[in-house]
């Protein structure tokens, strides 16, 4: 080598050190700009990998990865999970509270059981009934007291259909005392629709079922009871029928001799006989009334009755002409005052019964010159109204109930001044309940003596 050529070989050494140095700050620079870019990669994967531990454990809380590549939209749907995945926790924590708060409420013994019929869940009840500690023991062997599954069980028959099931059975303690305890049992299913487990109630309806079989046997007993007084009550309408006739027979041979006696067809009579003749003619009479009264009303339920449209004023009218003879001869005054468009649907007969009842009680009850009235009106679109006035003595205010008492006297002396048997009003309220209405009695209002007989009748008869 020549002495020309040292300068050249000293600048190519020159070259490769500069070239030497430069790479290695570039090697240098490369390890500091791997190791930013990897820590700012690794950085957000382990605070995602320690989100996830996190809610592994039960902790919710977000992750702060603050970058604008797929890392960073990684850890905002992360956040977003998060955020959702807690607020499910909490409705299930709510719905679980809620579940156990109702389990507790119930005031029989409830628990529920998986698969195998171990107990998973039991309210407070059932713990303070069984132990504290029936949790994952065999239902069987905590209620039962058996080893094994009971022949009637309806966890059973609930695998079996799938549906609600309720069984009532019974069980004999040491001391050989029945109890009833009815089940009743609803499946758990899983997200998938299978049965998973059930929850069983049991109730003891010991007490239910005494009173039921109670009650049965008071229901037979009843029964027997009510068929045995209906035939009391044929029994005693045909005997109350049988007697009638046996009595109105005589009463009308009595009748027709006390009118030959009257007549004089069988001879003579004097003053005093024609007067002791005519008082047993009024006796016999008011006692064929009374019998006529005490068929009626032992006959009442028994009798058809032909229900049809007719006008009350027609019914009024027919009443008032069976006392034609008696009003002029004691000097009452009648008057009706009933419009003709007062129409409803009733029993005819029965009805005028009701008012030759009334008219009849009115009348004698009214002294000379005195007046009875009949007024109508519409109570309302579906009622009529009917009041029987009279001016007569008028009823104490203590008895305006008991008036309509089969065989009830307001004057029960002996030496009372009105006859009567003490069945007219009884007969009357009957036939007006009959026709679904009502029958009360008032005083006169405006301060006059007398009374007032109010009937509210329906239109329609149902």
């Amino acid at each position: 080598m020549g002495i020309l050529e040292q300068p050249y070989i000293d600048a190519g050494y020159k070259i490769l050190w500069a070239y030497l140095g430069f790479l290695f700050l570039g090697f240098v620079s490369s390890m500091f700009i791997a190791r930013y870019f990897t820590k700012s990669i690794i950085s957000p994967i382990k605070k995602l990998i320690e989100g996830t531990e996190a809610i592994a454990k039960g902790e919710f809380k977000g992750i702060d990865v603050i970058t604008h590549d797929e890392i960073g939209e990684l850890a905002n749907a992360f956040n977003d999970m998060d955020a959702k995945l807690q607020n499910t926790m909490a409705d299930l924590i709510s719905s679980r509270n809620e579940i156990e708060a109702i389990f507790e409420s119930i005031s029989d013994v409830a628990s529920a059981q998986d698969m195998d019929m171990k107990i998973t869940f039991a309210n407070r009840l059932a713990k303070d009934m069984y132990g504290d500690d029936i949790i994952g023991q065999f239902c069987y062997n905590v209620y039962e007291g058996k080893s094994e599954v009971c022949d009637d069980c309806p966890a059973t028959s609930l695998l079996e259909t799938g549906g609600v099931v309720r069984t009532i059975h019974s069980k004999y303690d040491n001391e050989g005392v029945q109890s009833h305890i009815e089940t009743t049992g609803s499946p758990l299913k899983d997200e998938q629709g299978n049965i998973s487990g059930m929850v069983m109630i049991r109730r003891d309806v010991t007490e239910q079922k005494t009173l039921e079989n109670e009650l049965r046997v008071s229901y037979v007993n009843l029964e027997t009871a009510y068929e045995e007084l209906k035939q009391l009550d044929k029994m005693k309408s045909e005997l109350v029928a049988n007697i009638s006739h046996e009595i109105r027979t005589p009463l009308t041979s009595i009748r027709g001799y006390t009118e030959l006696m009257l007549d004089g067809t069988l001879g003579q009579t004097t003053n005093q006989q024609l007067k002791g003749m005519k008082v047993v003619l009024r006796n016999v009479d008011r006692l064929t009334r009374m019998i006529s009264n005490v068929l009626d009303l032992s006959k009442f339920d028994q009798q058809e009755r032909v229900v049809k449209e007719v006008g009350l004023k027609e019914i009024i009218k027919h009443a008032v002409d069976d006392f034609e003879n008696e009003i002029p001869y004691k000097s009452i005054g009648i008057t009706v005052d009933v419009s003709d468009n007062l129409i409803l649907e009733c029993d005819a007969d029965a009805l005028e019964q009701v008012f030759i009842n009334l008219l009849g009680n009115a009348i004698k009850f009214t002294d000379k010159g005195g007046s009875v009235s009949i007024q109508a009106y519409y109570e309302d679109e579906h009622h009529i109204h009917i009041e029987v006035i009279d001016t007569g003595v008028g009823i104490p205010e203590d008895k305006f109930e008991l008036v309509f008492d089969r065989f009830y006297q307001i004057d029960a002396s002996s030496t009372r001044k009105y006859g009567g048997t003490g069945l007219g009003l009884a007969i009357t309220k009957k036939i007006v309940e009959w026709h679904k209405g009502t029958i009360w009695v008032r005083n006169n209002p405006n301060g006059s003596s007398g009374s007032v007989f109010h009937i509210i009748l329906p239109r329609k008869h149902n």
